[in-house]
């Protein structure tokens, strides 16, 4: 199974064509993308880039369409970054790793 983030909106259609190995997103954030069948972003319908289905080095991937990368949702949500300090707490030599889970807040 694949997992990725296609849109900042909610998908309206998705359309899996078997003989090419593609997915056809669509969205309320108006964007139509293609994506390859393990999720790896093709290109946006629209975009100035030209990129061909048959053609993998046209292709968008490794990107990540910028819109999802500046989402507020697609930000990580690792419980670490979540942790508030003090600045005394960060530049403090005497903690050490092993004490990151005691840092009072």
């Amino acid at each position: 199974e694949y997992f990725w983030r296609a849109h900042t909106g909610t998908i309206t259609g998705l359309q899996i064509v078997d003989v090419d190995q593609v997915v056809l997103t669509s969205s309320t954030d108006y964007t139509v993308r293609l994506w390859s069948a393990h999720g790896e972003f093709i290109g946006t319908f629209g975009q100035s880039e030209s990129w061909s289905v048959h053609i993998s080095s046209s292709w968008k991937h490794p990107a990540v369409p910028y819109e999802i990368l500046i989402d507020p949702l697609s930000m990580s949500d690792h419980e670490l970054l979540n942790v508030k300090t003090h600045l005394s707490d960060a530049i403090n030599p005497d903690k050490t790793e092993a004490h990151i889970g005691e840092l009072k807040v």
